[in-house]
């Protein structure tokens, strides 16, 4: 396995965690506002 294949994955997981973050922020916003 080389290095770029490597920081590859490495980027594509932080951009996964990166949107389940903000996924899960939206989802708080939008049921705190339907209260």
């Amino acid at each position: 396995m080389n290095m770029l294949s490597v920081y590859f994955i490495y980027i594509g997981v932080h951009c996964v965690v990166t949107l389940s973050l903000l996924y899960k922020r939206l989802c708080n916003k939008y049921l705190d506002s339907q209260k």
